[in-house]
């Protein structure tokens, strides 16, 4: 077995250091370097006992600040990590050193079971499962340094930098972003052995709607998805296929005129004729003064039919890219509240009467209620998990996972106003600027289930959408998204570097 470093932050663990000691100490690993900080209690005694080398820090130094002090001291070829309150059998530890000892860069514990569950996910696994995502390491699923145990490589530290893992996210975004071997070999249950501590897991801070530690970790994912976009690009380094040159050049008619009702349909080609008459239907009889078909191929007589009916029909004959569509249709469109819809969204009137009443209301946002996805689908897949993702970011839990994508919605007039028609092609902008100004948002309940939308539109431009909006909301906060750092205090690494290694 190559040389294995066991690192194990502690504060105020008396209770079970021994015995997590006495497993470690089974593996025969080359140190055990215990960081202890803020402790009150016995566990310096404790360690000192058991001949583990001792760090100690008077004060607490934040959350996960001694996974890098720790990482900083290591001499193995093997880094594992664990905590000081969670007892794990040497059994279930050893497959975490063997995965690195053939030959992968980092091995996770394996969670993945949770998002397997009948129930709604969790917003901490829905953060990490999306950061994976948007890295193209869906494999992992939820599977994150955040959790122990974990065991990275010598190489995974140079190629992170030790810092790094004071920010377990971003130290996985880092390897995520330079292709390391990232596995998840054994599961261990940590999840119903983790410490409740009530000033962490329960009290909420009266500026966030997050516990303390949610408030952390959140504002961890959001400074790893700031990493990806400081190193690829606003996008990611995802591609962008849309004509957004053509919203330069497309005026509004009849500037002046207003209406209280419009709808906007995007044609996929997807209905017949006469599946189209009878959504068209639908809407004039919810007293919409105004529809408009946004034509993505030329069909003379479906085009002379709508005519007929009083539809507005713009030809673009642009294929595939329903957002542009949309946006194109915000600039024709002149009611003072807009429905977006595409031609597969088949609702009854008295639905569409629901969403133009709620925003008649008041509501500048009215949402279709998505959140079945979140208790019928598992695991979650893509895109309700990057809606959720946004609604977290957005500090807006109780939205879930709605938002601006497939479904039909309504915006009022201001709020297209506020967040630019041009902001429509790309959902996540759109729906963050009306977030950033704290306009009503509603969600509406219907009676008709609506099909699933999963072929509107490609993978990687829904994730670069999704990175695209979060680089827009980051320029609106800052690198975490307004979230808390944890108190951390980062000025011990940056004396750890002046200062060498000289400890042991």
């Amino acid at each position: 077995m190559r040389k294995v470093s066991v690192i194990i932050p502690i504060k105020n663990e008396e209770e079970k250091l021994e015995m997590i000691l006495n497993e470690v100490k089974k593996l025969n690993p080359l140190e055990i370097i215990t960081v202890i900080n803020g402790s009150i209690d016995k566990s310096e005694e404790i360690a000192q006992a058991m001949e583990c080398k001792v760090i100690v820090y008077e004060d607490a130094l934040g959350h996960d600040i001694g996974r890098a002090i720790g990482a900083f001291y290591a001499k193995g070829d093997i880094l594992l990590f664990l905590d000081g309150d969670i007892l794990i059998s040497n059994k279930n530890l050893y497959p975490f050193i063997d995965a690195i000892e053939q030959g992968h860069d980092i091995a996770l514990n394996n969670l993945e079971l949770i998002m397997n569950t009948k129930e709604r996910p969790h917003s901490v696994s829905v953060v990490k499962k999306a950061l994976n995502e948007l890295f193209g390491y869906d494999e992992l699923t939820i599977n994150s340094m955040v959790a122990v145990p974990h065991a990275i490589s010598r190489h995974a530290l140079q190629e992170v930098n030790w810092r790094s893992l004071a920010n377990p996210p971003l130290a996985q975004a880092i390897a995520m972003s330079k292709k390391l071997s990232i596995v998840a070999p054994e599961y261990v249950d940590v999840i119903s052995r983790n410490k409740i501590r009530p000033d962490i897991h329960i009290e909420k801070s009266s500026e966030s709607p997050y516990n303390w530690i949610e408030d952390v970790i959140f504002g961890d994912h959001l400074s790893a998805v700031h990493y990806l976009i400081t190193e690829k690009g606003k996008r990611g380094g995802h591609p962008d296929k849309r004509y957004r040159t053509m919203l330069q050049n497309i005026k509004r008619l009849n500037a002046g005129k207003t209406v209280l009702r419009s709808a906007v349909i995007c044609d996929e080609g997807k209905l017949s004729l006469e599946q189209l008459t009878e959504v068209i239907r639908t809407l004039k009889e919810s007293q919409i003064d105004e529809i408009l078909f946004i034509s993505s191929r030329q069909e003379k007589i479906k085009m002379d039919r709508l005519r007929d009916l009083n539809v507005m029909v713009i030809p673009l004959f642009i294929k595939g890219d329903i957002f542009l569509n949309r946006a194109i249709g915000a600039v024709f469109a002149s009611g003072e509240s807009v429905l977006f819809l595409d031609e597969r969204s088949i609702l009854p009137a008295e639905d569409w009467e629901k969403l133009f009443k709620e925003a008649e209301n008041g509501a500048d946002l009215v949402l279709l209620n998505e959140v079945n996805y979140l208790d019928e689908s598992h695991p979650l897949e893509l895109i309700n998990s990057m809606k959720y993702f946004l609604n977290l970011a957005a500090k807006r839990p109780d939205l879930w996972n709605n938002g601006l994508a497939f479904q039909p919605h309504v915006i009022s007039r201001k709020a297209l106003q506020l967040v630019g028609n041009s902001s429509i092609m790309i959902p996540p902008v759109a729906y963050l600027k009306i977030m950033e100004h704290s306009l009503p948002v509603s969600v509406v309940q219907v009676s008709t289930k609506l099909p699933y939308m999963d072929d509107a539109i490609k993978k990687e431009e829904l994730i670069g959408d999704c990175i695209e909006g979060l680089s827009y909301f980051f320029s609106k906060t800052n690198e975490r998204g307004g979230f808390s750092d944890g108190n951390r205090k980062r000025r011990i690494l940056d004396e750890l570097n002046e200062n060498g290694r000289e400890i042991f």
